[in-house]
């Protein structure tokens, strides 16, 4: 166990050091979501969705399916991360795209 420095600022508000979305503090409140939020919103459709599907395939296809979706996604993960970190933009976007 590890005693915290004293004179350490402590991060009481997690919003604290987090900029303004809008001026009105009502609406940046309102603004502002859990992390859990997309979870519980995509996760039960998603649910009843595959299990209605899986329920008129085969064990093998679900699997394969499951595969496929799994390498699909990677693939554009990896290529969009590949493309945004490689790529610089050009012309009159670049003091948009770079800040």
């Amino acid at each position: 166990m590890t005693v915290a420095d004293p004179g350490a600022p402590q991060r009481l508000d997690p919003l604290s050091e987090s900029p303004p979305v809008f001026p009105s503090p009502a609406l940046d409140r309102l603004a502002r979501a859990h992390p859990a939020t997309p979870a519980l919103g995509f996760l039960p459709p998603v649910a009843v969705l595959s299990f209605a599907a899986a329920r008129r395939m085969t064990v093998f296809d679900v699997l394969a399916i499951a595969a496929a979706g799994y390498l699909f996604w990677t693939l554009c993960e990896y290529w969009d991360t590949a493309s945004s970190s490689i790529s610089s933009p050009r012309g009159a976007w670049a003091p948009v795209c770079t800040g």
